[in-house]
């Protein structure tokens, strides 16, 4: 590992330097979220190692957890055989996935892994499975984290 210090304070690592994100809308602003597949859609410019998912809502659902799932070329990157439920979740009357139940990869169905290797020119889509049961959330968004794949 390469360090970079300045006056032997460490400023930051190559590994902390690599990592980037993106950042998607998957609804509008203030319009009650619905359920449905691929809310939204792109294809993502490079080959990518995603290394973990955040969600984030304007407006915190009730009831119930807003639940996203996320595919790459069509193909879920959580469990959705025996372990489901690693899927990234906003807990009801919160407005994020941080500090809540944690998701955990499983491309296809495989075995659990830390991270996901994306394609270039790959398309990513987002799906909303849950929405909240008495309020709907609003503002959803998704943000992938990870680092361009050498």
């Amino acid at each position: 590992s390469i360090d970079f210090k300045k006056t032997s304070v460490l400023q930051a690592t190559v590994e902390s330097l690599r990592t980037e994100s993106f950042l998607l809308g998957v609804s509008d602003e203030t319009s009650s979220l619905t359920v449905g597949d691929a809310k939204t859609t792109f294809r993502i410019p490079y080959a990518f190692t995603l290394t973990d998912i955040r969600i984030n809502c304007n407006t915190a659902p009730t009831g119930a957890a807003i639940t996203v799932n996320i595919s790459d070329d069509g193909t879920s990157i959580f469990d959705d055989g025996a372990n489901n439920g690693v899927r990234p979740t906003i807990a009801a009357t919160a407005k994020t996935s941080v500090g809540g139940t944690a998701h955990a990869f499983a491309q296809g169905g495989a075995a659990a892994t830390a991270t996901v290797d994306i394609a270039d020119d790959s398309e990513i889509t987002v799906d909303i499975d849950v929405i909240g049961s008495t309020l709907a959330g609003k503002g959803l968004k998704v943000t992938l984290i990870g680092y361009k794949t050498v």
